[in-house]
């Protein structure tokens, strides 16, 4: 038996058992006569299930597809890509995604950090700034300029201000225009300050509806990339956002398969470094069936409270780091667009 889990989403923990069908077996009967006999017997059954889950977060095994409903097989390949993406690429790819960069945060010093540690290891990094946070030009920060020259990092827009769910338009009570005119500005902000034009979007807090979809689509952005490796998460109707739909302005989706850190949801942040283990499990699940693993790094986990960076956590993405390179070859949205999908 395969137990999948879900673990570095913000919003909850699910746990995915390949016996789903076996459980419903189990309790789709008559509780008369004989039955009665086996009534504890399979509720036994399921009780032992559910402990075995619950030590798949104890041993830390597993697998985390980051996403809220789990589809098998054929429709889990084509919900990625599989026919548009997979098979254009040569060899495993892996893509790190440094999301929640901004002047207006204090966990630059870590930017900063886990930039260093991209750069002495030779690995690209793909870094989601956020354009205007707290009202003020959050994307404007010096240091990362330098490493954008060099060619080691590849530019992403992650959103406009980073409010609260700001790409469903049903919730932000945003327009598709207003969303559309925000990324236009930034996209012209972005370029002028880097000397680099983006060309991918990834999603604050991972909600959009398909206003937040046509907007990004409209900017001009290629890559659009979410945590949700299966399922559209749209708050009122499905969005058509799985590989090339429209061939002429259509987007890639390359979502997540795993953040490096560890979701807390009683204090709702991040805190402290995924198992080594179930790192490189989801990246050789997502290498073996999509061909590609994109990482996410949230820098606000890498911070204590008196605002040092845990050096420990910079070690551990080290090897983290040094896993991936054994298994894949590291890129940027940018690259890989321009040199495998463009």
């Amino acid at each position: 038996m395969v137990i999948y889990i879900h673990r570095s989403n913000k919003y909850e923990v699910n746990a995915y058992v390949d016996a789903d069908m076996l459980a419903h077996n189990l309790c789709s009967f008559p509780n008369t006569g004989k039955n009665k006999d086996k009534l504890g017997l399979r509720l036994f059954i399921l009780l032992a299930l559910a402990l075995q889950i619950l030590n798949v977060f104890a041993t830390d095994d597993g697998i985390n597809y980051g996403s809220q409903n789990r589809l098998d097989g054929d429709d889990r390949n084509r919900y990625v890509n599989d026919d548009l993406i997979g098979g254009r690429l040569e060899g495993n790819k892996v893509i790190f995604r440094l999301d929640d960069v901004s002047a207006a945060r204090s966990s630059l010093p870590a930017v900063q950090e886990i930039l260093d540690l991209f750069d002495k290891s030779g690995t690209p990094l793909d870094v989601g700034i956020i354009p205007h946070e707290m009202g003020q030009d959050s994307y404007m920060i010096p240091f990362i300029k330098p490493y954008v020259q060099e060619g080691l990092i590849g530019l992403s827009i992650h959103g406009y201000d980073h409010k609260i769910n700001e790409f469903d338009a049903s919730y932000s009570n945003r327009t598709e225009k207003e969303l559309s005119d925000g990324l236009n500005a930034s996209v012209i902000f972005i370029e002028k300050y880097f000397g680099k034009r983006p060309i991918s979007f990834s999603v604050p807090y991972d909600v959009f509806d398909e206003a937040g979809f046509n907007a990004v689509r409209d900017s001009g952005m290629k890559i659009f990339s979410s945590q949700k490796m299966s399922e559209p998460r749209p708050s009122v109707e499905p969005v058509d956002y799985l590989g090339v739909s429209d061939p002429i302005r259509g987007l890639y989706r390359l979502p997540a398969v795993i953040s490096v850190n560890l979701w807390d949801s009683n204090s709702r942040s991040y805190d402290g470094m995924l198992p080594i283990s179930v790192f490189t499990n989801n990246i050789n699940v997502a290498f073996n069936d999509w061909g590609f693993a994109v990482v996410t790094i949230e820098p606000q986990s890498f911070m204590n409270d008196d605002g040092s960076v845990k050096k420990d956590q910079i070690e551990i993405l080290g090897e983290m780091i040094k896993i991936s390179k054994e298994r894949g070859r590291p890129t940027t949205f940018e690259e890989l667009y321009w040199n495998d999908l463009g």
